[in-house]
């Protein structure tokens, strides 16, 4: 029997007269028919179509099929949708076919059909696409209030659709610190270990509920929303690792240009997409800026084939809002779009008042969204209630999109989706343009609201999306509407609208931490805007329980040095003094022990940094026995904590550490028997001390923590990684390994003093780099050389003896510049330190460039990066080995050295320009002349271009300044130091 169409008994050559083709994803009854009526509808006219936008109404008649305007020669059997109705894919779609014979009968048949979700881009071993959905803190008193489970509604109905259509969901556990399988438990989900795993080649959904059951009242500040992203994203990094991602290789950690070796695994090598509602896209655009940090390729296999999309809904608007009350301290770092991102579509309203919130356009200097829509004049969007019904109809509107069924999601008690005609005029509408969709992908030219567009959800939001299956048709807003061939040199045009991850998007400066990205985050106890004392401490809090077991900070235990008086602690005060602190701003540490102190604290879950020491800045008044310990604990299983150490000494026998810091000793500590994890300088100011990480949790996830023990009570601060010496960068990528093969050539050494990088081929420093402020200045001296027994066991120590004829040992971090106590002193004086210098080079001209930078900081209270090395070779000359055989020591051919004047202490690399000034000068090592009337060394000034050339025809290739942003460093490089009459320092402004 011949059925086509599904129409029994039709001969379509001979029967049909006319047919009627209908597309919807509503189902007959609901809308796909003209003559369907449905509840709600209130006294519906005879005859009308209360849903005449749908996906297609089409006629055939004569050999032609028309539909909204459009008329085609084809067949009754078969009709292909026109490209701007392209359909969203993973959906469920309705049709019916009404055919009249020639003879005036009427027959109808319904079915349905599903669009596919699409494969995985490269049909290899990853998923779909990874979806990672984030809503964030609301203006309500308590957590499950009908606002908020509302927004979960919305936001857990976008993954269980996911779900049904074969997806794997997951959601962050703050718990366990871990991303665990859920199922759905009505509108909601539970952790079900029994739950399907996620299967590559399908879509995984993250759900980042980092909210958990958090009271609202514990987050009204700021620093919780990025401190959120921070364990995060280190969740995702773990969970990647888990899906066949490593780190590391069997020829070690680093590659040979120092970055760490990292192989993606399948979630960081699919598409990603992440959505962000609310103060949810502050947390996924800072997850987002991680990502393009640690993983510039996340988003899929190679550069070619990765796909990174950010979609922003209602991102809040911190100038229009008028935060007040307990919002008012809610500073979180601007949203960005991100020199990572390849799509960034955001959606926002501005009708609100009362307490719902704005949404705003991401467009900035020189960055935007590539699509923003304006959804303000859509129905329900106004008026506001001022219970966050706008900001709340902005999600549910993005929702929709991702799922096309029905016209409430979720369908019961649901929040209200205006798709149908019959939608609008029950609520008084009667301006087509309130409709709240029509498709805007480049196939389709429909200003919003057009009569003749689909209105039911197709072509827009979710559909520009990996899995909406339309990621080829998304617009870009480029002087107009344009699909991607459209834009010219695709690259070129990511490049001048997008924001560098290395740029530090923090609020406002006293917010910062050391980077962009914190080495870790609030390490400095600054991310706050206010103290609260009933809140507790974001990065140490909420996301580090152990042993089931929160362990939650109070802000109680955080002290304002900046208050402290001259009286109470005048030596503290004296070195803030020196700093030039703004005793207007907060400046917070952290009290442990003594009374009242707290005896342990513990870091949220965060990524340990490709390299760098663990550093951290401790005060006492009295110390009176005891010790700071510091452990790490990686996120693995079997992982347990392990306490940080510093190498004393070591040898083919063994190593000698030292572990944490001993609170003993005094503002000046003898060389007898004073160990350098004793306290020191640390009495009278903040004091600095550093400790190795495992080479094992190099870029992993972990938690950090600090205990103290005994009766002393001190001040702990800046807890980073990396030494605060290479603020302006790392020159040549030197790396230190304890564990795994360290480079010969290019061994990183980071002493609380200053950092250098160590060539044992030369057997000497290649450079070192350390920061100079009136804090490190004194009037001490010590002259007492030794060897490095800290260095590999298997490489030489250059012996403390005199250099041979008119070779002295020349320091590249002065002692001078060190000399505050005998500790600081006697790091200095480290053979490592020194290079084979012409004596005249060093008293001279050399020593007249160290008082000169001395000058600066003392006459000028400037603070300086200075960065000192060497290059080339004129020879060298013999050491002897204890067992009597001899190894070579290279003689420099020249030195150099620059310096970065910051106009005051403290300062960062985000208040470095194109006006900060630049000493740089390039000396042969031997016997320097005279020059004319001025200091003599002044007449080798040059700019720090010529030394990284001349670096480079030495086989040394250098990015100096490589940390300071790339704009600012192509025009610093290139400026060189001037000044007027005898004396350099009328030079410094």
């Amino acid at each position: 029997m011949n059925e086509p169409c599904g129409l029994p008994g039709f001969k379509p050559d001979t029967d049909v007269d006319k047919v009627n083709l209908y597309v919807s994803v509503f189902p007959q009854g609901k809308g796909l028919l003209p003559g369907d009526r449905w509840s709600g509808l209130e006294n519906p006219t005879a005859g009308q179509d209360y849903n005449p936008n749908r996906v297609l109404t089409a006629r055939w008649n004569n050999g032609n099929w028309t539909w909204n305007g459009v008329s085609q020669a084809g067949s009754p059997e078969e009709f292909t949708l026109s490209n701007d109705r392209m359909l969203t894919a993973g959906q469920e779609y309705h049709w019916a076919v009404e055919a009249v014979t020639n003879k005036g009968d009427k027959k109808v048949v319904t079915d349905k059909f599903k669009t596919l979700l699409p494969a995985p881009m490269d049909g290899g071993n990853t998923f779909s696409s990874v979806t990672v959905l984030t809503r964030g803190l609301e203006p309500e008193g308590k957590v499950k209030t009908e606002h908020n489970r509302l927004i979960d509604n919305q936001i857990n109905g976008v993954a269980k659709h996911i779900y049904d259509a074969g997806g794997a969901v997951k959601k962050y556990n703050a718990a366990t610190n871990k991303w665990q399988s859920v199922s759905p438990q009505g509108n909601d989900w539970e952790f079900n270990s029994a739950a399907p795993s996620p299967s590559t080649g399908k879509p995984l959904v993250l759900l980042a509920d980092w909210l958990g059951e958090i009271e609202p009242k514990q987050l009204y500040n700021s620093g919780f929303a990025e401190a959120a992203a921070d364990s995060l994203f280190a969740s995702l990094v773990q969970l990647d690792l888990e899906k066949g991602g490593s780190v590391g290789s069997p020829i070690g950690l680093y590659d040979s240009t120092g970055k760490l070796i990292r192989t993606q695994g399948s979630v960081f090598n699919s598409p990603l997409h992440f959505v962000g509602f609310g103060q949810g896209a502050v947390v996924n655009s800072e997850i987002v800026q991680r990502l393009g940090t640690f993983f510039p390729l996340a988003g899929g296999t190679s550069k070619d084939n990765r796909d990174l999309q950010m979609t922003t809904v209602d991102p809040y608007d911190y100038d229009d809002n008028s935060f007040s009350g307990p919002y008012r301290n809610i500073l979180d770092p601007e949203i960005r779009v991100w020199n990572n991102v390849t799509y960034a579509d955001n959606y926002y309203q501005k009708n609100g008042s009362g307490n719902t919130l704005n949404g705003r356009e991401l467009l900035g200097t020189n960055w935007k969204a590539d699509w923003n829509v304006s959804l303000g004049n859509r129905a329900g969007f106004e008026p506001d209630n001022g219970q966050g019904a706008s900001h709340r109809d902005a999600l549910t509107w993005y929702a929709g999109t991702a799922n096309l069924s029905g016209s409430k999601l979720p369908e019961e008690n649901g929040e209200t989706i205006y798709r149908r005609l019959g939608d609008l005029e029950p609520n008084n509408i009667t301006d087509a343009a309130e409709t709240w969709y029509t498709p805007d992908h480049i196939n389709a030219n429909f200003s919003h609201g057009n009569a003749r567009a689909p209105w039911e959800g197709i072509g827009t939001g979710w559909f520009h999306s990996i899995l909406g299956g339309g990621f080829e048709l998304r617009p870009y807003f480029d002087g107009g509407k344009k699909g991607q061939s459209e834009l010219g040199d695709f690259e070129a045009y990511l490049t001048n609208n997008r924001v560098s991850v290395y740029e530090n998007n923090t609020y406002t400066a006293r917010l910062r931490g050391d980077y962009a990205v914190p080495t870790l985050f609030n390490g400095n106890f600054d991310a706050i805007a206010a103290g609260i004392g009933s809140q507790s401490i974001p990065g140490w809090s909420f996301y580090n329980r152990e042993n089931g077991i929160n362990k939650d900070a109070s802000q109680n235990y955080l002290i304002d040095v900046n208050q402290i008086s001259q009286t109470d602690n005048p030596s503290l005060y004296e070195h803030l003094e020196k700093l030039r602190t703004d005793r207007t701003q907060p400046n917070y540490a952290l009290k442990l022990g003594g009374t009242g102190g707290l005896t342990e604290i513990l870091h949220n879950p965060f990524v340990v940094p490709d390299w760098g020491v663990l550093r951290f800045d401790l005060h006492t008044l009295n110390p009176n026995g005891g010790e700071v310990k510091v452990s790490i604990k990686g996120s693995e299983p079997g992982d347990n904590w392990q306490y940080l150490s510093a190498i004393k000494s070591q040898n083919a026998t063994g190593v000698e550490l030292r572990y944490g810091v001993e609170l003993v000793g005094g503002s000046n500590p003898t060389q007898s028997g004073f160990e350098f994890n004793q306290i020191g300088y640390g009495t009278q100011g903040f004091e600095t001390f550093n400790l190795d990480v495992p080479d094992a949790l190099r870029g992993k996830s972990a938690k950090l923590r600090f205990e103290i023990t005994g009766n002393t009570e001190v001040y702990l601060d800046d807890v980073f990684f990396k030494s605060k010496h290479l603020l302006l960068g790392n020159p040549d990528e030197a790396r230190f390994t304890r564990d795994s093969n360290p480079n010969p050539q290019n061994f990183l050494i980071e002493r609380p003093q200053y950092t250098l990088s160590y060539n044992d081929g030369n057997k000497t420093p290649n450079w070192a780099s350390w920061q100079l402020n009136n804090t490190w200045i004194a009037s001490g001296r010590k002259d007492t050389f030794h060897k490095d027994d800290t260095l590999p066991a298997n490489w030489d120590r250059v012996p403390d003896a005199s250099f041979p004829g008119i070779w002295r040992r020349g320091h590249l971090t002065p002692n001078a510049d060190r000399n505050r106590n005998l500790k600081d002193m006697d790091s200095t004086f480290f053979m490592t330190n020194m290079i084979p210098q012409h004596s005249s080079n060093n008293s001279g001209v050399w020593a007249n460039v160290e008082k000169f930078g001395r000058d600066i900081v003392q006459d000028k209270d400037k603070e300086l990066y200075i960065i000192a090395g060497s290059y080339g070779s004129q020879g060298t000359f013999t050491r002897t080995r204890d067992d009597g055989t001899t190894f070579d020591v290279n003689i420099p051919d020249r030195v150099w050295k620059i310096m970065v004047v910051l106009d005051r202490p403290g300062q960062r690399l985000a208040d470095i320009n194109a006006n900060t000034q630049i000493i740089a000068v390039d000396f042969p090592n031997s016997t320097v002349p005279d020059g004319p009337g001025r200091p003599k060394w002044t007449n080798y000034i040059v700019d720090i271009a010529t030394i990284e050339r001349n670096l480079a025809g030495a086989g040394m290739n250098y990015d100096l300044l490589s940390n300071v942003p790339e704009d600012v460093k192509r025009s610093l490089k290139t400026q060189q130091f001037t000044f007027t009459g005898d004396q350099p320092i009328n030079g410094i402004r």
